[in-house]
């Protein structure tokens, strides 16, 4: 707050005296008083000569009507900046006796200038533009160095792991040919270790494709369902009915961890479907709702009680994995009725 406070003396000449914090003066007469933005500690007094017995003063600019006071002192306070007129007027017995008018002017204030307001939202905007580029471009280094290491990952789980495990069913095979046939016991022995090898090497293959980031849409998450629901479910006699509704549209975008769950959902209803189901026909439904992409499965085999699934870590996982790539599981079963899955994707 700007707190101005006059202090003139009126003896035989209209302003006589000034003091403000800054400095005291006497102006001359007929002079404009000029005021530092600085200078908030002003003011003035009224010469008790003549006589009189009110004072009836405005500062034009200031007060919307004259005032009166019987004290000679006038204070005023939150002064902005321009241009006033200060009048008074001497009273005795209902007379003007004395009659004085001065032109006053402030300096404005910086957070007065009609400018600075409009300034200030620029330089605010200009801001939150520089720290939202910034931010833009801090996000697409740490997405760059994410694909970078997504990609070394899955180069080297192909190169390093998966040769290694091929190395060891090959071997296994090897030492079976040479002596698993005088010893029934290591035969058996070898054959799981063959076994355990290569579908450790597919399951390294499903991992490899789902954190390649060249994967990193929905079109090559269905074009991989669909290979793999026809491979595991044509050996063993299954008819696959595959629907796709979304194959003219908008491709939605997915998360790493919603890809990679999707599919290994699916995959593993797909996995029982082919082993438990007794199932002659399957059907795959994909489809965009409101909520936002559903994917169906659906078999028409024995099904099972899905409290005594429950029991078990099947279903768990379904929905454990459901959770991480915030997706919605949903399971129907009863027996001799065969079972449906779906899974909804919210589009980002």
């Amino acid at each position: 707050m700007k707190l101005i406070l006059f202090h003139i003396l009126f003896i035989n000449q209209p302003l006589v005296k000034i003091i403000t914090n800054e400095r005291a003066f006497f102006p001359k007469p007929d002079s404009v008083i000029y005021f530092n933005a600085l200078e908030n500690d002003i003011r003035f007094f009224v010469d008790p000569s003549p006589i009189y017995d009110s004072i009836q003063y405005q500062l034009v600019g200031y007060d919307s009507k004259a005032l009166t006071t019987e004290y000679p002192e006038i204070r005023y306070t939150d002064l902005e900046g321009g241009n006033y007129t200060l009048n008074v007027k001497k009273y005795n017995s209902g007379k003007i006796i004395e009659n004085i008018s001065t032109q006053i002017e402030i300096e404005r204030e910086l957070t007065e200038e009609w400018w600075f307001w409009p300034s200030l939202a620029v330089y605010a905007m200009l801001l939150i533009g520089a720290g939202f580029y910034f931010y833009l471009i801090n996000s697409f280094r740490q997405k760059m160095k994410v694909q970078v290491l997504r990609n070394r990952i899955a180069s080297d789980l192909h190169d390093e792991v998966g040769a290694t495990l091929s190395s060891i069913a090959m071997s296994s095979n090897l030492v079976n040919r040479k002596i698993g046939s005088t010893n029934p016991e290591i035969q058996s022995i070898l054959a799981q270790i063959k076994t355990d090898s290569e579908e450790t090497i597919h399951t390294i293959r499903d991992t490899v494709w789902t954190i390649n980031p060249d994967n990193d849409s929905f079109e090559k998450l269905i074009e991989k369902l669909r290979a793999f629901a026809y491979l595991i479910l044509n050996i063993k006699g299954i008819e696959l009915v595959f629907k796709n509704e979304l194959a003219n549209s908008k491709s939605p975008k997915l998360l790493m961890e919603q890809r990679r769950n999707a599919y290994l959902i699916i995959r593993e209803a797909l996995n029982n479907i082919a082993k438990h189901s007794d199932a002659t026909m399957a059907e795959m439904h994909i489809e965009k709702l409101k909520e936002g992409i559903k994917i169906g499965l659906k078999d028409n085999g024995k099904g099972f009680d899905k409290t005594a699934l429950s029991e078990g870590n099947g279903l768990k996982n379904f929905e454990k994995r459901a959770k991480e790539g915030f997706m919605d599981f949903e399971l129907k079963t009863e027996k001799g009725q065969g079972t449906e899955i779906n899974l909804m994707i919210p589009e980002l």
